[in-house]
C-alpha cells in the first residue's frame, strides 16, 4: 500500500492515510463498546459489534 502522506489543518504534522484510517476505525469500535456497557447497564441488549451487518 503507498504510504500518501496528509497535513492536518489543525497541527504542524504528517500522517499517513493509514494512520489515519486506523485512528478512525478504533475510535469507532471504542464507542461501539460504550454503547453496549451502557445497553447493559439500562438491561437492553447490547450493541452489534459486527460491521458487515450493519451496510456501512
Amino acid at each position: 500500500m503507498e504510504c500518501i502522506q496528509v497535513i492536518v489543518s489543525w497541527m504542524a504534522k504528517q500522517f499517513s492515510k493509514t494512520h489515519i484510517l486506523r485512528h478512525v476505525l478504533t475510535h469507532k469500535i471504542h464507542h461501539i463498546g460504550q454503547l453496549s456497557v451502557w445497553a447493559r447497564e439500562l438491561g437492553i441488549p447490547p450493541v452489534a459489534a459486527n460491521f458487515f451487518k450493519r451496510m456501512l
